[in-house]
């Protein structure tokens, strides 16, 4: 395959190179006023070369985005293989389990993009935009991000995704509805005030995120459940939370400090390590002008304590379905 791919290249190459020579002996002249030095041509045939190649390029590179346009990967029809496996593939025409039903037969089944699964060689996944994430540890949890052997596909050449997948058709109401994901900033699922919800409403934390700067908040979600804390109020005035907050801060700007991560998730967990520090500022300081007096000043130890009551049985990974 490598070979004829370079195969390709030359004669792209072969092909830009003999339009360049032809479209410069057609548009100068060798005599008179437009005569030009051999080294002079060459410069112009090899401009005239780079022209052409990457007006190919571009051509290529439309051309594969529009097979890919049409695509919203939302739907996907998985089907049972012999070995007790389930394959997954896109189908655009498919939007619900009555209709995988009736397109592929009894035990079809239908989901959308966030389900989860473990694929054939043991590795856990979850069903993008387009793409299939890999998740892997950080911070005592999982995160996802893109795995490269899943390319995006076009409408005519769907992807199909073996896995160790026996999951019942998603419509009982303790199973992770994925119209509730990605609805925070910069579309994440856990930091911000849409949670994502089970198909009865109840909070849930078995969606799979898929940026590292979203497993804070599952830590700190959790933490505000042991202090029976809730929503913007707890965060603007709840003083019991401000040791969970500042752990949220400290994990978020560990992450946004790190080189080694994408530009992207650095940038999302500056904003948001920022963002709720700033949050939390004005009730840390009435907490502390309010705890005691000029000799004995009680705030930092009932912070301590309220961050060790909140971080009881705590982890920044999702559950398990």
């Amino acid at each position: 395959m490598k070979r004829i791919e370079l195969l390709k290249q030359r004669r792209d190459i072969q092909i830009a190179m003999r339009r360049a020579k032809n479209a410069c002996a057609k548009n100068f002249s060798t005599d008179g006023e437009h005569s030009f030095t051999n080294t002079e041509y060459k410069n112009m045939v090899r401009a005239q070369y780079r022209r052409n190649l990457k007006a190919s390029q571009l051509k290529n590179a439309l051309r594969r985005t529009q097979l890919s346009s049409e695509a919203n990967w939302d739907e996907w029809v998985g089907t049972k293989n012999e070995d007790g496996s389930i394959s997954w593939k896109w189908d655009k025409n498919v939007n619900s389990y009555e209709q995988a039903i009736a397109t592929y037969g009894e035990g079809a089944l239908y989901t959308e993009k966030g389900h989860q699964f473990t694929s054939t060689n043991g590795d856990k996944m979850i069903l993008g935009t387009g793409k299939v994430h890999q998740l892997n540890s950080y911070l005592g949890g999982a995160y996802a991000s893109s795995n490269a052997n899943f390319p995006i596909y076009s409408k005519e050449n769907p992807p199909i995704y073996p896995m160790q997948d026996r999951c019942a058709p998603p419509t009982s109401g303790n199973q992770l509805d994925p119209s509730t994901v990605g609805q925070n900033l910069f579309g994440l699922t856990y930091p911000g005030g849409n949670n994502p919800l089970t198909y009865s409403g109840d909070y849930t934390y078995t969606a799979i995120p898929t940026d590292l700067s979203e497993y804070p908040a599952i830590g700190h979600d959790r933490r505000y459940d042991n202090l029976g804390v809730a929503g913007a109020s707890g965060l603007f005035t709840d003083t019991r939370a401000i040791g969970a907050d500042y752990k949220f801060v400290s994990e978020e700007l560990q992450i946004a400090s790190n080189p080694f991560f994408p530009l992207k998730t650095r940038l999302y967990s500056g904003v948001l390590g920022i963002g709720l520090g700033l949050a939390a500022l004005p009730k840390t300081i009435y907490k502390i002008g309010t705890s005691g007096n000029q000799y004995y000043n009680t705030a930092i130890i009932d912070i301590m304590v309220n961050y060790h009551i909140s971080n009881e049985g705590v982890t920044n990974a999702p559950d398990k379905e």
